[in-house]
């Protein structure tokens, strides 16, 4: 049974009782009609229709009985607030945590290793060696998911910045700071962006696409840059022929045409990530209903986004904030004036001819074009570092065959030639007071240590420097 909500036209979005309009909070009791699916509150059921004995819905009319009534919210239920009757408990379901199941698959998650001795980490050690022999003997294994291009992953295994990382951190380190419950964290890890919404944010273009109809061919232009992920949704649909031989299931003259359901129904079909998404109407410059041919995604509310979607006939501004507008009719127009001109089951809404989409042709995909720009600037990147890591291996091999046949290292011999240092003449010394000159000849400053011992003078020992005297200076009288 679908329950039919009405939701307030505002900022709030609030829902509310479609009879007296007073809006549902935490403590309305809230019931449902299950003939209709009709949402009201308990009050308006019990005096106007349990009291006067009038069993017909408010506002479809339709019969109902008392058992009926579905009970939806009843906050002043004590019963109903037992938490040992909740099902989650009563089965022991839980909402998985990525951080716990990290902990399971690595006990040792977040601990300082190095703090807890060599034989804790030789432990570790053996047990690291058991694991990847078990991963290798499991080479059949394919990975859960995948990146939007095969070398997504070169910069996280090279050490380099990944594409999308973000300016900010994921904040770790803080809190593992502020938080005992937390372990410690002493290294800033930079926050990856999700690499969809990564991708999104840099598409600036319009695709075009073929419908190909039983009744002819119509020409999209796809809205890209203003519903980048409506628009992803439908590209990889149509690229793996989601929409091929499926059938136009509802048409209303003047108004539109509605397709995209494998089942014909208007009941089916899922997105491309096999869950609903999100609506884009509320982003900026987003296109609205303004005119025929509009296209736009066809849902049952808020964010249920799957693979429906419906052409505009003309311009329909109630459908504005409540549907996404993705993309336009640019040709084909006569296309559309046949579809229109079909009979249809004025109870259904179906056409009583046969309109369905023979296929999807894909002429420009800005999203493929982005993945195989991605594609190669990773394989640049991945290039230039094997080719720095190639460069400094080269250099280790050079350094370390640098040994003479006679057994002498090359590097330790120039150490040893280091010690014949230049003098403050410009000569080079041997040892602290032998002078090595080219020319073999002292300068004027120089004395040899002959001439230092028939002075008296000591050897080695620097002399002090005469100071001048002046006229006043009476020592040497």
């Amino acid at each position: 049974m679908a329950l039919t909500f009405v939701q307030q036209k505002n900022a709030e979005d609030n829902y509310y009782d479609p009879v007296t309009y007073k809006v549902f909070n935490e403590h309305t009791h809230i019931v449902a009609i299950k003939t209709s699916g009709n949402v009201f509150s308990r009050e308006s059921i019990d005096r106007l229709n349990i009291k006067p004995g009038h069993w017909h819905d408010l506002v479809t009319d339709e019969k109902f009985s008392r058992a009926d009534i579905i009970t939806l919210q009843d906050p002043h239920n004590i019963e109903k607030k037992d938490l040992s009757r909740f099902d989650h408990l009563k089965k022991n379901l839980k909402v998985p945590n990525e951080e716990i199941e990290a902990m399971r698959k690595d006990p040792m998650r977040g601990l300082n290793v190095a703090a807890a001795g060599s034989t804790v980490s030789a432990v570790l050690k053996e047990l690291a060696k058991d694991k990847e022999t078990s991963k290798s003997a499991s080479t059949n294994a394919t990975p859960t998911q995948q990146g939007l291009v095969a070398e997504s992953s070169i910069a996280s295994s090279k050490g380099l910045t990944p594409y999308n990382a973000s300016v900010f951190s994921t904040g770790k380190a803080a809190a593992s700071f502020t938080s005992t419950s937390l372990t410690p964290a002493t290294k800033t890890e930079v926050e990856i962006i999700d690499e969809e919404d990564f991708m999104f944010s840099h598409i600036k273009e319009k695709g075009y696409v073929k419908i190909s109809t039983n009744l002819g061919d119509l020409n999209v232009e796809l809205y890209c840059d203003r519903a980048p992920r409506t628009c992803y949704n439908f590209f990889m649909l149509a690229r793996k022929g989601y929409y091929d031989n499926t059938e136009f299931h509802r048409l209303i003259p003047g108004f539109m045409i509605q397709g995209g359901d494998p089942t014909g129904t208007g009941k089916g079909g899922e997105s491309y990530w096999g869950k609903p998404f999100g609506d884009e109407f509320h982003l900026r410059n987003a296109y609205k209903h303004t005119s025929r041919g509009m296209l736009s995604m066809a849902n049952h509310g808020k964010d249920t986004n799957g693979s429906q979607f419906f052409i505009t006939f003309r311009e329909t501004p109630h459908l504005n904030n409540k549907h996404t507008v993705f993309g336009r009719v640019v040709g084909g127009d006569s296309v559309l004036s046949k579809f229109e001109s079909i009979p249809i089951d004025q109870v259904t809404d179906k056409p009583l001819k046969l309109l369905k989409i023979n296929t999807i042709l894909i002429f420009d995909d800005p999203f493929e074009k982005y993945k195989e720009r991605l594609s190669k600037r990773l394989q640049k990147e991945k290039s230039e570092v094997e080719a720095v890591e190639e460069k400094l291996k080269r250099k280790e091999i050079r350094e370390k065959d640098r040994i003479t046949w006679f057994g002498t290292t090359l590097s330790d011999a120039a150490k040893k030639e280091q010690t014949v240092v230049g003098s403050s003449t410009g000569g080079s010394t041997v040892g602290k007071y032998l002078n090595q000159n080219n020319s073999g000849k002292l300068t004027g400053t120089q004395k040899r240590p002959g001439d230092l011992v028939a002075m008296g003078e000591e050897i080695g020992v620097k002399q002090a420097a005469k100071r001048r005297k002046g006229f006043g200076d009476l020592s040497g009288w």
